[in-house]
């Protein structure tokens, strides 16, 4: 270094400048010290189904102040994600897979990959679609669609569960409502996300596609006094 410069070496924390013992101004540098080791992953999907909407969570909430980045792709070629704020540094993570193969999840926080990222899930085909299952009222009967895709028809033998956010198990039953058109109802009494789990056999060891409804409830928003 030359006469006229410095190089200071810290630890992140509060830093003042000085000089000949007096500050240079009164006010406090601040570096803000985080940790990318505290992102954390919560429900993500090792498989998934072709134009399905799948889903996971990050959660910032310990790691310190900074910037995620999100990168979903297949054959290196990046598709859309979108990003919800469920409050604080946590956050849903919502993608759609528009084709068959394995789909890399790249996620940093400041510039550092988070540990295991590229995370990895594989997309399958699916004979069937479900419809009006991803939003759903607490306390009231609920109906989510199944249909078949064209030319496909549907195994109405399939079994399923509806997993509560508590970890209780709700059996559904499908109910045929037309030609190649099926129903599912439940009455959810939890708030939070509810996984419908498609099972092959009949003790539910082969799990064929599974999706989350997410269950709220209105009367737990409140206005406060308007000024």
């Amino acid at each position: 270094m030359d006469s006229s410069r410095y190089d200071v070496s810290y630890t992140p924390n509060c830093v003042e400048v000085y000089r000949d013992s007096n500050p240079i101004d009164t006010n406090s540098y601040i570096a803000r010290a985080y940790d990318v080791n505290k992102v954390v992953i919560y429900d993500f999907p090792s498989s998934a189904m072709v134009d399905s909407p799948t889903y996971f969570i990050i959660d910032a909430t310990d790691s310190g102040s900074g910037n995620l980045e999100i990168a979903i792709s297949i054959n290196e070629k990046n598709i859309p994600n979108y990003v919800q704020n469920e409050g604080g540094a946590r956050f849903r993570v919502k993608f759609i897979p528009d084709q068959i193969g394995t789909y890399y999840v790249h996620i940093k926080f400041n510039g550092i990959d988070l540990y295991g990222t590229p995370f990895k899930c594989d997309v399958f085909s699916s004979d069937f679609t479900i419809e009006n299952y991803e939003y759903a009222p607490i306390n009231k009967r609920t109906l989510f669609l199944i249909k078949s895709k064209l030319n496909s028809m549907f195994n109405s033998n399939i079994h399923i569960n509806i997993l509560t956010p508590s970890g209780n198990c709700i059996e559904g039953k499908i109910e045929e409502k037309s030609l190649n058109i099926y129903a599912i109802r439940f009455i959810p009494n939890e708030i939070g996300d509810h996984q419908i789990i498609f099972y092959s056999d009949k003790e539910k060891k082969h799990i064929i596609t599974k999706y989350t409804c997410q269950v709220y409830d209105v009367t737990k928003i409140h206005i406060s006094d308007l000024l």
